[in-house]
């Protein structure tokens, strides 16, 4: 016997909980840039303290 069952359709989302996802994607995203620009601003000062060269430096930005 060939039984089916009939489920409800989900219900709508609220407003606040749709912009949620993509709220949290574009501040992670910004996250990233400030942590990228922090990086590079600080290279020189970074490879000073290290003694390292550029070659070194690449492992840093790439850490």
């Amino acid at each position: 016997m060939l039984t089916t069952s009939l489920t409800a359709p989900p219900s709508p989302l609220s407003a606040r909980r749709r912009w949620t996802v993509p709220a949290v994607c574009a501040l992670s995203m910004f996250l990233v840039g400030v942590d990228t620009t922090i990086v590079n601003v600080g290279l020189p000062e970074i490879g000073h303290g290290l003694t390292v060269g550029t070659r070194g430096l690449e492992w840093v930005v790439n850490a």
